[in-house]
């Protein structure tokens, strides 16, 4: 039997990385005492009041098919928490509820590149992001994070990997694995780069909620870029 090519896209070393995983979790269900550092799944319960608004949400009936883009209430509640956080507008049909970063990246990158298209990626990179830009038919254009920059992505080094075929930058702050995060200059400089070529930002902030000094939001950088005469795009999965 013969698979798509597409299972061929997605798959490489981040996704075999997964095999650490399952490889780990057999051994703890074996009954050995194993410590798993290898996915972010917290060993601890969701809090109860989610469960229970969970189950309320079942009993009330809530069984039906949503929205294709998530409920209009979520989603508005979303565009608040959003506008209060990075400083700028924003409705709920600025938003898109998806199950998780993952798909919102995957689908992200499904929309934004084409085949052959690249994306610029800063290295060492989250696992999955070989797979998820490789789902698309498009290619990693990997940038290096120096130690010397306290591995914080320079706009140089992205200014330098721009060529032909380049559509987006996918950024990562904090960054996974290295922890850095993005100065604001630094993504000031990015987003008017961004503007010059006319390329995507992709913002990956799923561990945003994790700085808890400086707030830094990707968004407050594009509004106070300088302009250019193109426009600019800023999707926010």
């Amino acid at each position: 039997m013969k698979f798509s090519h597409l299972t061929e896209r997605i798959s490489g070393e981040g996704a075999r990385a997964w095999a650490v995983h399952y490889e780990a979790m057999r051994r703890r269900r074996a009954g050995q005492e194993v410590i798993i550092l290898s996915v972010g799944d917290p060993d601890f319960d969701t809090p109860p009041a989610i469960v229970a608004e969970a189950k309320a949400s079942l009993d009330r009936g809530r069984t039906h098919y949503s929205g294709i883009v998530g409920d209009p209430h979520l989603r508005a509640a979303i565009a608040r928490y959003h506008g209060t956080r990075a400083g700028v507008a924003a409705g709920p049909e600025n938003v898109v509820v998806m199950a998780g970063a993952q798909c919102a990246l995957f689908g992200s990158v499904l929309c934004l590149l084409d085949p052959e298209e690249e994306v610029i990626v800063p290295e060492p990179m989250y696992v999955t992001y070989e797979a998820v830009v490789g789902a698309s038919g498009a290619s990693i254009r990997r940038v290096p994070l120096r130690p010397e920059h306290g591995f914080r992505l320079q706009a140089e080094d992205v200014a330098a990997a721009i060529g032909p075929r380049t559509r987006a930058v996918l950024i990562n702050s904090p960054h996974n694995p290295t922890g850095a995060v993005i100065r604001r200059g630094e993504l000031e400089k990015l987003a008017a780069l961004c503007r010059l070529h006319d390329l995507w930002l992709i913002s990956d902030e799923v561990y945003g909620s994790l700085v808890f000094e400086g707030v830094r939001q990707a968004s407050r950088a594009w509004r106070s870029a300088p302009s250019s005469s193109t426009a600019c795009r800023n999707p926010t999965p």
